[in-house]
């Protein structure tokens, strides 16, 4: 018999997750704005370029709420240079110290620059060539999207809309959260479906530390399916010298 899952996606806006290391520094120690600023830098090149969002937008929601040693000082930080030409956002923090900037690369995504870096830390980034996609249909699964099918669910359906409704009151599962999408999935069949105003299915995401578990499972599918041997060398010159 077939075993039945059904899988909940809460997107949520994570704050708090310590993707850099904390410093215990005033916010006016260069080296913790170097920090802040870079991370201004990456989430608002990312937010920009990725998901189309507004510098509004993306400073109530990706510069909001964070780890409080950035909070403190991200209010103080200048507003992000966006370079819509070259894809590009730079973030000025301290007088006599190069802004932290961020690129973006179609199919990539944004890289920041090390701290003391400039444009030219760009220039030998990897690049997918796009002429090989280009013009080819994006793989997306037809997913059924009734929501009235509530199949193998012993819930009503009022129930269920409850479930899904609280997430969006800042206060069911967690005081001050900020979701900003809910899907409930079985086998094939979308279940249910909810975004906060201003999301919708085609908006892009942060995945935070669920982008492991995505990775992991693309992998996995690519190797059950052949397509890729996890046992075979990287075929990176960089790793394939002894040591």
């Amino acid at each position: 018999m077939q075993q039945k899952f059904t899988r909940i996606i809460l997107g949520t806006m994570w704050v708090g997750t310590a993707v850099m290391s904390a410093v215990n520094a005033q916010p006016a120690d260069p080296a913790n704005l170097s920090l802040v600023a870079g991370y201004k830098a990456a989430f608002t090149c990312s937010a920009h370029f990725n998901a189309g969002r507004s510098v509004e937008e993306i400073t109530g929601d990706e510069l909001h709420r964070i780890l409080p040693t950035f909070g403190e000082a991200m209010p103080f930080m200048p507003d992000a240079v966006i370079d819509e030409e070259n894809k590009r956002v730079s973030v000025t923090y301290a007088e006599g110290f190069p802004p932290r900037i961020a690129q973006w690369r179609p199919f990539l995504g944004c890289v920041q620059a090390p701290t003391f870096g400039d444009e030219t830390s760009f220039d030998k980034l990897p690049e997918i060539d796009f002429r090989n996609i280009a013009g080819k249909p994006p793989y997306v699964r037809p997913y059924d999207r009734n929501v009235q099918a509530w199949i193998g669910l012993d819930i009503e359906n009022a129930q269920l809309e409850k479930i899904v409704s609280d997430a969006f009151d800042g206060e069911t599962y967690g005081e001050g959260t900020e979701t900003t999408a809910v899907l409930i999935m079985q086998d094939d069949a979308l279940i249910a479906e909810q975004y906060r105003e201003g999301f919708d299915a085609t908006t892009p995401q942060r995945t935070w530390s669920v982008a492991k578990s995505i990775a992991a499972t693309v992998i996995g599918a690519a190797v059950h399916d052949g397509l890729i041997d996890v046992d075979e060398p990287a075929a990176l010159d960089a790793w394939s010298s002894p040591g």
